[in-house]
């Protein structure tokens, strides 16, 4: 399944053959005695035969910068210790989605790639911003009771393990 998938990359490097275009691909090059499959058991090299190096690399790029990122937060030591627990559950759970779905065909079943790009969005995008602290105790007082969202924000926020010093803003 491997070998025909790369071939076929390797004759249509740019663009591959379209989405979802391996069973074809397939059937024209299989063995007589083989049974046929939907797809080459790895979504990278799924991207390459069917969408070309230019999915493959944009694919490559998110999957290493939600990486890079989920594990720059969950280290950072601005956070409390249950916002770095769940960031590092997230970035191991993306870390595992990644490396199975090279040897097998999970990332067709929404029922696993959904969880997957949700994990990713927490593990990559909430990173902490750096605030401005002003030593006027009326205007923090100020900041802390205006604006449309105050009435429970601090509460929804804490609801998801993050805390005024590492919420985003």
């Amino acid at each position: 399944m491997w070998q025909i998938a790369w071939e076929n990359f390797r004759q249509h490097p740019l663009t591959g053959t379209g989405g979802d275009t391996y069973q074809l691909i397939f059937e024209q090059n299989r063995s007589a005695n083989s049974e046929s499959v939907l797809h080459p058991h790895s979504v990278w090299l799924s991207l390459l035969s069917d969408t070309g190096i230019f999915s493959f690399v944009a694919f490559a790029a998110f999957s290493a910068g939600c990486l890079c990122l989920a594990f720059y937060n969950a280290l950072s030591t601005t956070r409390t210790t249950r916002s770095r627990a769940l960031l590092a559950g997230s970035a191991a759970a993306v870390t595992a989605y990644l490396a199975s779905s090279t040897i097998d065909w999970n990332w067709y079943i929404p029922a696993s790639t959904l969880p997957f790009f949700a994990l990713a969005a927490v593990a990559a995008g909430t990173t902490p911003h750096r605030r401005q602290r002003s030593n006027n105790g009326a205007e923090n007082a100020r900041r802390r009771t205006s604006g449309p969202n105050n009435i429970g924000s601090n509460a929804r926020r804490s609801r998801f393990g993050f805390t005024g010093s590492d919420s985003p803003r």
